[in-house]
C-alpha cells in the first residue's frame, strides 16, 4: 500500500520533562532525510501487507532550533496556497439561480393538509 499526499504527515514532539524530541513522519521524502541526516530510528509502523507506513524518531532537542521570525526578512509564516487545506465546499459550484422564499414559492407549492390557506 501507498500512503496519499494528503495523509502524508510530519509531528515533532517536544515534552517539558524529557531531554529529547519524538518525530513522527509518515512522508517518505521527510522519512529518508531523516536517515541521511543520521536520526536515530525508533519505530516503524506497517500497513496490514507489510509495507511500512510511518516512521518513529528519537533526536536530542539540540537537533531543532527555533529562528526570530521578525529577522527572516521578507518570509511571511503563511502556509503557502498550495499546501493549504481544502474547505468541505471547494469543490462546489456556484447556484445558477438563486433560490428564495416567498409569495411565488408558496403559490407554486400546494399547501400540506391542515395548513392555514390549503
Amino acid at each position: 500500500m501507498k500512503t496519499i499526499k494528503t495523509e502524508q504527515e510530519t509531528i515533532i514532539s517536544w515534552a517539558a520533562l524529557d531531554n529529547a524530541l519524538c518525530i513522527y513522519t509518515s512522508c517518505p521524502t521527510i522519512q529518508r532525510k531523516l536517515e541521511r541526516l543520521g536520526y536515530q530510528l525508533a519505530r516503524t509502523i506497517n500497513f496490514t501487507d507489510g509495507t511500512p507506513s510511518g516512521w518513529f524518531y528519537a533526536a536530542p532537542i539540540k537537533a531543532i532550533t527555533l529562528r526570530d521570525m521578525h529577522k527572516l526578512g521578507s518570509r511571511k509564516a503563511q502556509p503557502s496556497p498550495k499546501s493549504a487545506l481544502p474547505t468541505p465546499f471547494s469543490g462546489l459550484k456556484p447556484a445558477k439561480r438563486a433560490f428564495t422564499r416567498g409569495a411565488k414559492d408558496s403559490a407554486q407549492k400546494p399547501a400540506p393538509d391542515g395548513a392555514p390557506g390549503a
